[in-house]
C-alpha cells in the first residue's frame, strides 16, 4: 500500500493524535492527579475531624470526582507499568484486604448503626423545642429565650433547632451549642450575696 492512499494518511492522523494525547498524558496526568489528590486528602481529613462547613464538603465531593478522573487518566499514562504491578503477588493480596475491608463497611450491621453520639445530636436537632427542653433540664421558654439570644427570634416551640438553624443560615449545631452553652450575660457575672 502506498503512503498517500486514503488509508494510510487517515491511519498516520490517527497516530498522530494518538501521539498527541500519550504526550498531554505524559504532561498532565501525574500532575493533576497529584494535586487534586492533596485537596481530597485534606477536604477529607477536616471532614473526618468536622473541621468543615458545607462549602468544604462540596469541594471534597465535586473534586473528588476530577480526582477520579484525573486517576483514569494516570492509569492510562502508566497502563504498561500498571499492568506489571497487577500481575504481583503482593499488589493481589493487597488488593484483595483494601476490598475486604470497603466491603466489611457495608455489609456489618455495626457500619450501618454509624456513631451513636451523631444519631442522637440529629434526633435532638429535629425534634420539636418542646420536646427537647426537657430532655436539656431547662424550660422550652428559656430554649426560645437562648435561640433568640442566638439569633433567631421568631421561633415557636412546635419548631425543631435543625429547621430554624437552616431557615436562618446557620449550622444546626452551632444553633444547639448556643442552647446548651448560652452566652454568659453580665448579671451572671456578679456575685450575688
Amino acid at each position: 500500500m502506498r503512503a498517500n492512499t486514503p488509508v494510510a494518511a487517515g491511519s498516520a492522523m490517527e497516530l498522530a493524535q494518538a501521539g498527541r494525547f500519550d504526550n498531554w498524558l505524559k504532561k498532565y496526568a501525574t500532575p493533576l492527579t497529584m494535586a487534586l489528590g492533596v485537596v481530597v486528602c485534606v477536604t477529607g481529613v477536616m471532614m473526618f475531624y468536622r473541621f468543615y462547613k458545607g462549602e468544604v464538603a462540596a469541594m471534597h465531593e465535586w473534586l473528588g470526582l476530577a480526582f477520579v478522573a484525573a486517576t483514569v487518566l494516570h492509569l492510562l499514562r502508566h497502563r504498561k507499568s500498571l499492568t506489571r504491578l497487577f500481575a504481583d503477588a503482593r499488589t493481589q493480596i493487597l488488593l484483595v484486604v483494601v476490598a475486604l475491608v470497603s466491603v466489611a463497611f457495608i455489609v456489618f450491621p455495626s457500619a450501618k448503626e454509624g456513631n451513636l453520639m451523631r444519631q442522637t445530636v440529629g434526633a435532638v436537632l429535629r425534634a420539636p423545642i418542646g420536646d427537647v427542653a426537657p430532655v436539656l433540664g431547662v424550660s422550652a421558654a428559656e430554649v426560645l429565650e437562648r435561640v433568640a439570644q442566638a439569633g433567631v427570634g421568631d421561633a415557636t416551640a412546635a419548631e425543631s433547632l435543625e429547621a430554624l438553624a437552616r431557615a436562618h443560615h446557620m449550622e444546626p449545631v452551632k444553633l444547639l451549642s448556643a442552647v446548651v452553652n448560652p452566652p454568659r450575660r453580665p448579671d451572671d457575672l456578679v456575685e450575688k450575696e
